[in-house]
């Protein structure tokens, strides 16, 4: 009889151990899954087009749906250009704010890409497509560059995006460190189309110097890399999006540089659990079904 509990006594642990470790297992893929999909971010897309060349810019939709509402958005201010809701057969393009576009823009009423048709070179800038479905919102954005008849940019610009939060170095790509500045460098930093002075580097008198801004927006989150002259945004914020220009002179020579900033937030499905709730939900369920285990071990 001894021999026997003992047998069973060691059955009962061997299931309940194949059973937490199968329940490990659950939770291990539920988490992976509610962070692979729970989440929705934008990435910048860049295109080059040479002046008098059409642009196309993709939503990456091979087929729009009947509940797909679209909005085509140009600059940081979001301007307007381009509407298409296929439910109520709505399909409108617009010539911009100042008109730059005039009747140049068309859709694609398959896959609602905008086509800018012979491109000029202040088509240049941030283009923003915004997909809702069903109350679901997609974002993507690009950045279109378009050279004049020579080949020559108008605009030489990097994009660099980040999530709120994160800090962002201008200079730094790809953790190349870049060269340290020179005696006479002075530097010059500089946001949005006013150009807004947010830094000044006067290497030879050591002044190095950072502003909040007109509006005050980057109190207290901006630094000068004292060795080589890069700007850093502490805590990013979605405010923070928009072009950046360093203007650097040396011996009277002076050479620009430009950054376009997109500050993105985490967009979670609302249908999606986060990390925090499904773990404390699974954690209690495995707990609960452990002690279930345990109280059936003891009764027997």
């Amino acid at each position: 009889m001894e021999q026997f509990m003992k047998s069973r006594s060691s059955l009962l642990n061997l299931q309940l151990h194949r059973d937490t470790k199968n329940t490990l297992k659950i939770v291990l893929l539920l988490l992976l899954l509610n962070d692979a999909f729970g989440v929705e971010t934008y990435k910048i897309k860049e295109v080059s087009v040479k002046e008098g060349e059409d642009v196309a810019l993709r939503t990456g939709e091979t087929e729009i749906q009947r509940e797909d509402d679209i909005q085509w958005m140009f600059g940081d201010e979001g301007d307007v250009i381009a509407e298409f809701n296929i439910m109520i057969k709505f399909f409108e393009t617009y010539d911009g704010d100042d008109g730059r576009f005039g009747d140049r823009l068309e859709l694609d009423r398959q896959t609602g890409s905008l086509i800018i048709r012979d491109s000029r070179t202040t088509d240049s800038g941030v283009y923003t497509v915004q997909i809702v479905n069903k109350g679901a919102a997609i974002y993507k954005k690009f950045y279109v560059t378009v050279s004049d008849a020579f080949g020559a940019k108008t605009q030489q610009i990097k994009t660099v995006s980040v999530k709120a939060g994160e800090s962002v170095d201008l200079l730094y790509e790809n953790k190349i460190i870049p060269k340290s500045l020179q005696r006479d460098d002075e530097v010059l930093w500089m946001f949005g189309k006013e150009r807004m002075l947010l830094g000044e580097i006067k290497t030879k008198h050591k002044i190095f110097e950072t502003y909040a801004g007109d509006d005050g927006k980057f109190e207290d989150r901006l630094e000068l890399d004292r060795q080589t002259g890069s700007l850093i945004i502490r805590d990013s914020r979605t405010t923070d999006s928009g072009v950046y220009t360093m203007q650097k002179i040396n011996k009277g020579a002076a050479i620009y540089k430009k950054f376009y900033v997109s500050v993105r937030v985490w967009q979670r499905n609302p249908l999606v659990w986060d990390r925090a709730t499904v773990s404390t939900f699974l954690l209690a369920g495995v707990i609960g079904f452990g002690l279930l285990l345990f109280v059936v071990w003891s009764a027997s």
